[in-house]
């Protein structure tokens, strides 16, 4: 299959982007591809003159323009995850700075209680340190069992939550992805009516001039016959 960059463009493909000036390509994406589908469509529109020339430019920025709406409704979703998973990451940091400083207070309060040099009678209540102690325990037999269902299905219910977060977005994009599209359909159908109405009638014209020209030609073409034949 032929690469994209190695199709010939059209002889008046320079002067046409000189004349509309630069394309509608944002600093992120890629203006070789943007001039590579203006070829293309130039190429499958076969553009006979100036007007279906400037219609399949036309073209190019509508589809352009869908293309860039379908791929931020992708990044509008995962932009959102990312957020997301951010805003997780610091609450974690900050339970966990918060459990430290639990840990920290426990643990001055447990040397506190050792340098008390009295006997616990039997059946006392044990002191927050070992509570804090035998909570840890508890903790760290059920991480297996939460790390299992992590890894589970929940990163794709993340991405439905992702979604609900910034629907109003993506409906938004959606929208102006349908105006694009809608842009794209009246021009085909521009093209279409220019084709069958006024392009084929000055096409007619053209046609009809050449042909005058040609007939006024031989019409008024100077006789080559020699000086004596008239007399005989």
């Amino acid at each position: 299959m032929t690469k994209v960059e190695n199709l010939p463009a059209p002889a008046n493909f320079t002067e046409l982007r000189d004349l509309f000036g630069p394309p509608p390509v944002l600093s992120s994406e890629d203006a070789k591809a943007y001039d590579a589908m203006l070829v293309l469509i130039l190429k499958s529109l076969h553009a006979n003159d100036f007007i279906e020339q400037m219609l399949g430019k036309d073209l190019t920025d509508a589809t352009w323009e869908m293309k860039r709406y379908s791929r931020h409704k992708a990044l509008v979703i995962e932009r959102q995850y990312r957020e997301q998973q951010e805003m997780e990451e610091v609450e974690e940091a900050e339970e966990a700075e918060e459990t430290e400083q639990v840990e920290e207070s426990a643990a001055v309060e447990g040397a506190q209680s050792e340098q008390v040099e009295e006997v616990k009678p039997a059946g006392a209540p044990t002191t927050q340190f070992e509570r804090m102690l035998e909570l840890a325990e508890v903790v760290d037999s059920v991480v297996p069992d939460c790390d299992e269902i992590i890894l589970g299905p929940v990163e794709e219910l993340e991405y439905a939550a992702a979604l609900e977060n910034s629907v109003n977005y993506y409906e938004r994009l959606d929208r102006l992805h349908s105006v694009a599209m809608s842009r794209r359909d009246d021009i085909l159908r521009q093209l279409d009516f220019y084709r069958q109405g006024l392009g084929r009638h000055l096409r007619q014209v053209s046609n009809d001039i050449i042909e005058g020209e040609v007939l006024e030609t031989k019409e008024g073409a100077p006789s080559i016959a020699g000086p004596g034949d008239g007399g005989q």
